[in-house]
């Protein structure tokens, strides 16, 4: 699970998608869905004139509408800056891969696509319910659905500027050499999870570390031996005497705890 989302994450970067929505749907949708059901049993209607919800609801307003136009300023910043022959490093920094900073639509429009689908596909799955039941997911899929939607229509638009060479200048595309170094790590990270299911969680560390320190660091075999010793120690004195943890091991191969 934590490498699916780190996948979902990195895309979600890559296209200038914001990741703390994910977050906070997964933390705090079931609170919501199962408040504003309560809410609708116990007021009906009414619940949306209360003065809690109207305050909260012009402040989703306000915050939305606050977003988009510190957005378009930064846009407007930037695009400034390159047209004044800003020196590299400030122009480097203000296209940092970060929301608002810049629009990727190779890689944005295929999460408007999937986000599209789930959207449709939670609708289309809600149907059947009760109408209080199926009030938040609907209610929901309808507006993820047309906001994901503008976006797609907005890369689109993107992609065509790309092509015909009149795209904005925080219009850009992917960077192979930056998607391919991610992939790189990636691969290590992949290494790790399959490597502790064969040989279990301690020896995967330990090998971690020296495949680190030989491949990415290039230290000498003398500084290597004394970080795996250290390595080791810390791992057994921090993680099994003072905090102890359950270390994943397989069951084909002896323990290295008792």
């Amino acid at each position: 699970m934590l490498l699916v989302f780190g996948f979902i994450g990195y895309f979600m970067k890559l296209g200038g998608w914001p990741r703390p929505p994910i977050v906070l749907g997964f933390v705090l949708g079931k609170i919501m869905e199962e408040s504003l059901g309560i809410s609708m049993q116990t007021h009906g209607w009414d619940s949306f004139y209360r003065p809690i919800v109207i305050i909260i609801i012009v402040l989703t307003l306000l915050t939305i509408v606050s977003t988009v136009r510190k957005q378009r300023r930064k846009k407007r910043e930037a695009a400034a800056a390159r047209s004044e022959d800003a020196p590299k490093d400030i122009e480097s920094a203000m296209q940092v891969a970060e929301e608002g900073g810049k629009d990727c639509p190779p890689a944005s429009w295929p999460i408007a696509a999937i986000l599209m689908a789930l959207f449709a596909y939670t609708y289309y799955e809600a149907i059947p319910w009760a109408f209080s039941s199926k009030l938040f997911p609907h209610s929901v899929s309808i507006l993820g659905f047309l906001l994901a939607a503008g976006a797609l229509l907005t890369d689109w638009k993107g992609l065509k500027a790309m092509k015909a060479g009149t795209a904005a200048p925080d219009v850009v595309g992917v960077d192979p050499g930056y998607f391919w170094k991610s992939m790189y790590f990636m691969s290590w990270m992949l290494g790790i999870f399959f490597l502790t299911m064969v040989i279990g969680q301690f020896p995967t560390l330990v090998l971690f570390v020296l495949l680190y320190l030989v491949f990415w660091g290039k230290y000498s075999w003398k500084i290597i031996v004394l970080y795996l010793i250290g390595t080791v120690a810390f791992l057994i004195g921090m993680f099994n005497e003072i905090v102890p943890v359950l270390w994943y091991e397989p069951d084909w191969l002896p323990s290295f705890f008792v």
